[in-house]
Parts: structure tokens; sequence; C-alpha cells
């Protein structure tokens, strides 16, 4: 089992880029969040944007 899943994540070197829409609460701050994210091993940086801020969380788009 752990050679197929150490096998299969040999696939995802292939991965350039990758979007998500995340809906965060307004703590730890993007800034917080794109350092860890950058910081990651095989990741060569992170931009994080404020789409909209709510009354308790932040929508935010990560690339």
């Amino acid at each position: 089992m752990a050679f197929h899943l150490a096998n299969e994540l040999t696939h995802l070197t292939s991965i350039k880029r990758i979007i998500l829409d995340v809906l965060k609460p307004h703590a730890p701050s993007i800034i917080e969040i794109a350092e860890v994210i950058g910081g990651l091993k095989g990741i060569s940086g992170a931009n994080i944007s404020l789409e909209t801020v709510g009354k308790d969380t932040d929508s935010t788009k990560v690339i």
C-alpha cells in the first residue's frame, strides 16, 4: 500500500500551478499563510489575494 501511495504522489510533481478559493477566519493573516505555503518543500512561492471581508471570515484566492 505504501509503495502504491508513493508511486501516485510522484505524478503530482507535474503540477505547475494550483488555484484555491479559500474561506478563512480573519486570523492568521494572508501574509502569514503565504509565508508558510511558500516555505513548503517543492513550493517556489504563493500569492494570496483578499477577495471579500465578512463579519467572521475572509474570502481569499490562493495561487
